[in-house]
């Protein structure tokens, strides 16, 4: 019995023991850090300032709640928390991904409050974009995503008008630019897309931008490109009024393929009439004119037809003049006809054909040349006339170059004439071909008295002697005249004058 009570009263005092010990347990302090999270992902929810961050949880048992922070001017500044223990991606509102590349790093907290060592830093991939009006391109430059190594990561370029999206093709880890074509006057809108090779995507911020062009004209006429007598080119081109007031540039070159040389630069209105003129180096050859209207870079945005001129060419031959031409290449309608001009001694213009494309020759013969009056050479100059249908209800007109020929002063000297008033070979005097350059005739009777004496071979003996009589007989005549060569030749013979009776 004694025994017993002796085995009692020690397990009395084991159990108070133990329960010492327990008490002055639970009164220490838990000062043991959790383990810390490994984050995984930073990824930017386009067009919002939201980031979906995932991570693997702490090994830690007592974990409670994650605390996320972000890197600020000042160093690591907390954001949000995320209240459970279980979560593993937790989405954070903060404005600055919009702005910039931003950081971010987790902290787990357990049951006793002690945080974990500040985890892994995984930062969001920034993009920014601006617009080149002179190339209507959009470049982008953006940050990566430093987290992977290049070559675990690859690139995506995502464009989208509204909510269709277009990707670019994949770019290498190590790029970080990129330049896309936009449409104009857009709202465009740009994020990338950060393709880890194990599966993750992280996305950029959203850059937007509006691809603000001036309007362009649509279309421009180039109405003629006509020749003047001064050998200069006047240039008119028809504009649309749908586009803004832009500027132009005006650019030739030769007809048949060579060198293109600016002109001139306009800064020209929407719409209306748009004259210039250019004196080329020779009108003796066709030339080309195009207008383009250009944007603030001088990049070519809208460019007229072609506006060429006429090069006409004569030489004069056994048969006569014979004529050739280019055609004006560029009428959007066409060519409708030529008209075909002897140019007088006065200069005035004198319509002697009319030529329809695709011809571009013409001959006056030597026997329409004879007795015109014409003196030296012979000139003459095209107009060329657009067909009908033009689009844009334009209509132009071109004149060539004025081309002269020469020809030999040949001529024709009767030897009797009537001069009786019937209007039948009444006159005598030389007919000249082509008249020549100096002329001089005089007319004595059998016995060298001077009857007659003129220096304009268009002026001709009506047989009045000085005192006015006319007298039947055998004259002599007396020629000096300037060929087509420049050389002085001297003539003379005999005629005789009949009267009827």
């Amino acid at each position: 019995m004694h025994y017993r009570k002796k085995w009692l009263k020690g397990l009395a005092g084991l159990v108070i023991l133990q329960f010492l010990l327990l008490s002055s347990l639970k009164a220490q302090p838990d000062t043991i850090k959790p383990l810390s999270p490994r984050l995984l992902l930073a990824d930017v929810i386009p067009g919002t300032d939201s980031v979906q961050l995932c991570w693997e949880r702490s090994p830690s048992q007592d974990v409670e709640l994650y605390v996320v922070y972000y890197g600020a001017s000042v160093g690591w500044r907390p954001a949000d928390t995320s209240f459970s223990a279980l979560d593993s991606a937790y989405r954070v509102k903060l404005s600055d991904v919009r702005f910039r590349a931003v950081s971010f790093r987790l902290v787990a907290v357990d049951s006793s409050g002690n945080n974990s060592p500040l985890s892994n830093i995984h930062t969001t991939c920034y993009l920014s974009a601006e617009f080149d009006s002179c190339t209507v391109t959009a470049g982008l430059v953006w940050t990566g995503y430093p987290a992977w190594p290049d070559d675990s990561v690859h690139y995506t370029v995502m464009k989208s008008y509204g909510s269709n999206r277009i990707p670019s093709p994949s770019l290498q880890g190590n790029a970080g630019t990129w330049s896309d074509t936009v449409s104009r006057n857009r709202r465009v809108c740009f994020y990338v897309e950060a393709r880890h090779t194990g599966g993750l995507t992280a996305r950029s911020n959203m850059a937007c931008l509006y691809s603000h062009v001036l309007p362009q004209p649509s279309w421009m006429n180039a109405d003629y490109a006509s020749v003047t007598s001064e050998g200069k080119v006047l240039l008119s081109f028809h504009i649309s009024s749908d586009g803004d007031s832009v500027n132009y540039l005006l650019y030739r070159s030769p007809a048949g393929g060579g060198a293109e040389t600016e002109l001139r630069q306009f800064s020209w209105p929407a719409g209306g009439q748009l004259q210039a003129e250019d004196t080329p180096p020779g009108t003796d050859r066709p030339w080309k004119y195009v207008l383009a209207s250009v944007n603030a870079c001088r990049s070519v945005q809208v460019s007229s037809n072609p506006a060429t001129t006429v090069a006409l060419t004569v030489s004069g031959k056994q048969g006569g003049a014979f004529l050739s031409w280019n055609p004006p290449y560029g009428y959007r309608a066409g060519t409708g006809e030529y008209a075909i001009y002897r140019v007088s001694s006065e200069g005035s213009y004198i319509r002697v054909g009319t030529v329809y494309p695709p011809d571009t020759t013409y001959v006056e013969s030597r026997d329409v040349l004879a007795g015109q009056g014409i003196k030296g050479n012979v000139c003459y100059v095209i107009r060329a006339e657009e067909a009908s249908g033009n689009p844009y209800g334009v209509r132009g007109v071109s004149w060539s170059n004025t081309a002269c020929a020469g020809f030999s002063s040949d001529y024709r000297m009767p030897n009797a004439f009537t001069p009786d008033g019937d209007g039948i070979n009444d006159e005598f005097g030389p007919v000249f071909d082509i008249l020549p350059g100096k002329f001089h005739l005089i007319i004595s009777d059998a016995g060298g008295r001077k009857v007659f004496e003129t220096s304009d071979p268009s002026v001709r003996w009506n047989g009045r002697d000085p005192g006015g009589s006319i007298r039947a007989g055998t004259y002599l005549w007396y020629m000096r005249y300037t060929d087509e060569t420049g050389r002085t030749k001297e003539e003379y013979g005999s005629l005789v004058l009949i009267l009827k009776k």
